[in-house]
């Protein structure tokens, strides 16, 4: 890796590379980085940044070849935006944001779209809610 980065996400794309995206343990440590290594040349490659620094997010491949991010902390706090990542062209576009910000969620790719549940919040209870990604086609 040409960053370190620790509660990141690493996400195998369509084509053999992986997508290491976000990371960083406190605030001022969130780190906008992201890369992809590519194990037949065992190289890595800058993409653009995330649009927000986060760690402790989650990631899921779409079955059209892009992978959500969403959540996380945040220097400023809990997080509410995803971002989608197009491996063609190494970058990222916001997706519509969270009605709640969550960290240290989980997801999963269903027939409906991408579920992220769950979480917990900066300060606060844990968040008793999911949220339902659909994936442009």
């Amino acid at each position: 890796m040409r960053e370190g980065r620790a509660n990141h996400t690493a996400t195998l794309l369509p084509g053999g590379g992986t997508l290491v995206a976000g990371g960083g343990d406190r605030a001022p440590g969130f780190t906008r980085g992201s890369e992809i290594y590519y194990p037949k040349a065992n190289r890595w490659r800058r993409t653009r940044p995330l649009a927000k620094a986060r760690g402790f997010h989650v990631a899921s491949l779409l079955p059209n070849g892009r992978v959500l991010v969403a959540g996380g902390f945040a220097d400023s706090g809990t997080l509410r935006s995803a971002e989608l990542f197009r491996p063609s062209t190494r970058r990222w576009t916001r997706a519509p944001r969270m009605r709640a910000g969550r960290g240290h969620a989980s997801v999963a790719l269903i027939p409906q779209g991408v579920l992220v549940a769950g979480g917990a919040r900066t300060t606060g209870p844990l968040v008793p809610s999911a949220e339902l990604y659909r994936w442009p086609r």
